[in-house]
């Protein structure tokens, strides 16, 4: 395990936070630890463009987040709808 790994939740969301919502799914393929962190960073940036214009997956997709993050009573810091 990366010492990067063993650092507290709100350290690695701070991390995240500073990276494109596409980088952050991807580093969250490559270590278990880091596999739910993004589904909890305090900034969220939901673009069509990366659903490749289907519309239906694109909301569907924005409205289970934001019900995950009411549920969980997560803070949003940072909302971006493209």
């Amino acid at each position: 395990m990366c010492r990067i790994s063993m650092l507290p939740e709100h350290i690695l969301q701070r991390i995240l936070y500073f990276l494109s919502q596409t980088e952050v799914v991807r580093i969250s393929v490559l270590s278990k630890s880091w596999r739910n962190i993004w589904c909890t960073r305090p900034n969220l940036d939901f673009s069509i463009n990366a659903f490749d214009g289907n519309k239906q997956d694109f909301i569907f997709t924005v409205d289970s987040t934001l019900h995950r993050y009411l549920d969980q009573r997560l803070c949003v810091e940072e909302f971006r709808l493209d």
